[in-house]
């Protein structure tokens, strides 16, 4: 048994350390106009700056909004899977009666500065979780620190990961990718009109409810772009997964995550990883990566498809691969006005995805 701390977004858990962090979110700063990784070009900056698109800062739908309230629930012995920095188990909250996702960072048998290290590690994934609130992003509820682990408690979205999905049912027909891309696409562009580089969307990062809506989730490699004088330089994601300019270290802004959902897209059509027909080893795929080599497109893919997969890829100079331009990639806003992406009111699928998740809500 534990206690569920709500907090609002105003303010991180006060059992964390509130450095200051530039790539953070700050409730103050939420502008598009840091614009350092030329990811908007100045018509898109000037509509987006007069449409003030920003980050909620209104108290997220808590299990109680009283911060000092302390609420029982109860694990039920089920995990659901791993995150960047602890694995995450099915939990139930006792008094509202409803399923949670908790995600434990034991710091058990740690000495206090292990333990401070820890906290450090998980405070990136609360203070940008607790300020986001968009039906394509997974929620945040709240957290607690006890003397064995430190508890992140998120909304618990039914249906499992797309990875999970891929296994069970194998790879979408492309109908399904288009609304499942769209979905995605609307997560990565909140994120990122208002600064944040998710740095990690793969499958096993973009979870899918009861009713077949796609949530971002695992936010523990995200990043702040946000009074950075240069772009992001660390190594961050899933290599199959990663932009050139990622495993270059030479530094990465939002394009990132372009690349990223291109090679999810791929991941979903062919119901594997990228590059998981080749026959080089993680070292060989690494260095075709960093030559702007995406992975290879499976066959008999509409038009629409290839050409959307194009933009997500585009990348350098062939004859120069240390030149690296990933701005040359389409931004989330081009990519949404994009053919092979439905139109509003136009999101139905010959595929039944009512009864692909029936047998995952009785299990």
């Amino acid at each position: 048994m534990g206690s569920v701390v709500c907090t609002n977004k105003k303010s991180p858990p006060s059992t964390l350390a509130d450095v200051p962090n530039p790539y953070l979110i700050d409730d103050n700063h939420t502008e598009v106009k840091d614009n350092n990784d030329k990811y908007f070009d100045d018509g898109e900056l000037k509509e987006l700056e007069n449409k003030e698109f920003k980050v909620q800062k209104i108290g997220n739908k808590c299990i109680k909004q009283n911060q000092n309230h302390y609420q029982r629930w109860q694990s039920l012995n089920q995990y659901l899977g791993s995150g960047s920095f602890g694995s995450v188990e099915l939990a139930k909250d006792i008094e509202q009666g409803q399923f949670i996702a908790v995600k434990q960072l034991s710091i058990k048998g740690f000495n206090p500065k292990q333990i401070q290290a820890k906290i450090d590690q998980f405070e990136q994934e609360i203070r940008v979780l607790s300020k986001l609130d968009h039906p394509n992003i997974v929620k945040y509820l709240g957290m607690e620190q006890t003397q064995s682990h430190i508890n992140l408690f998120l909304e618990h979205v039914s249906g499992g990961s797309i990875k999970s999905l891929l296994e069970r049912y194998g790879k979408f027909p492309e109908n399904l990718v288009q609304i499942y891309t769209k979905q995605i696409l609307s997560g990565i562009e909140y994120l990122h009109k208002n600064g944040i580089i998710h740095r990690d969307i793969k499958g096993a990062n973009i979870l899918v409810d009861g009713a077949g809506v796609c949530k971002l989730a695992d936010f523990g490699s995200s990043k702040r772009l946000s009074f950075a004088k240069e772009e992001c330089k660390t190594f961050t994601g899933t290599p199959n997964w990663m932009a050139p300019e990622v495993i270059s270290g030479k530094g990465h802004g939002r394009f990132a995550d372009i690349w990223s959902l291109g090679c999810t897209i791929i991941e979903m059509l062919t119901g594997k990883p990228p590059w998981s027909d080749e026959t080089k080893n993680q070292y060989q795929i690494i260095m075709e990566i960093m030559k702007g080599q995406p992975p290879a497109f499976p066959p008999n893919l509409s038009s629409q498809i290839k050409e959307f997969l194009a933009h997500c890829f585009q990348q350098i100079e062939k004859s120069n691969y240390n030149r690296q331009e990933p701005h040359k990639r389409w931004n989330v806003i081009k990519l949404m006005n994009h053919p092979f992406i439905p139109r509003s009111g136009n999101t139905t699928c010959s595929v039944d995805i009512s009864n692909m998740f029936k047998a995952l809500q009785k299990s």
